[in-house]
Parts: C-alpha cells; structure tokens; sequence
C-alpha cells in the first residue's frame, strides 16, 4: 500500500501496549515506540511502523467527520490481549475503540492477517 508523500501523518499518536502476547498495556510505552519520528506518508515506505502513524490519521479524519462526538487521543497496538479503559480484550474482537479512554486498540496479529 502507497501513501501520499504529502500525505501529514505527524499529528498521530501510537503506542505499543508491550512487544509481548498477553500484554497488559501498562509499562513504559516511549521506549519501545519506532514510530516517533514518522511525520510524512512517504515515510512508510522508509519505515514499514510508519503505518501505524497513517492508519491512526486516516482513522481520525474518517471518524471525526462521520460520527459526532468522536474523539480519539491516540491508537494503542498489541498483540493477544490488552486490558483498556473498557476492560480486557484478546485479537478475537479485531479493532476497537473505547470511548472511556478515548483510545483505538488495533491487534497487530489481526492486522498482519487482514490487512498485509
């Protein structure tokens, strides 16, 4: 999949729930984050982590003009399960977003499967 070069993806924020299956998201998110410097859709193509960053702006936009209300701070990946603000979830619900912590939660696994 191409991104537009001009495509501002910089705005996004992405953590990493933990690099291990049955993460609880908690812990130090920051350092295991190589999404940071992603600012340009071009830069997929640099760094395939980049996405996340796309994926989250692209997700933002959508939503935000469709549904009224919706605000989403930032998409947390995992991999197996992660406990959120809505309670626990394992890859079996797919993608998510809980409005109480105002967080998109999107399995890596998942996303490997259906989306490449």
């Amino acid at each position: 999949m191409e991104y537009r070069d001009s495509a501002d993806i910089s705005g996004a924020s992405v953590n990493r729930a933990g690099g291990s299956r049955g993460s609880t998201g908690t812990g130090d998110t920051q350092a295991a984050n190589p999404v940071t410097q992603c600012t340009r859709g071009s830069d997929v193509a640099k760094n395939r982590e980049c996405r996340w960053n796309a994926y989250m702006a692209s997700i933002g936009a959508y939503w935000s003009g469709v549904y009224k209300g919706f605000t989403a701070s930032s998409m947390t990946t995992f991999s197996g399960r992660v406990t959120t603000g809505c309670g626990a979830a394992t890859s079996s619900v797919g993608p998510f977003y809980c409005p109480v912590d105002q967080i998109i939660y999107v399995d890596t696994d998942y996303t490997a499967t259906n989306v490449g």
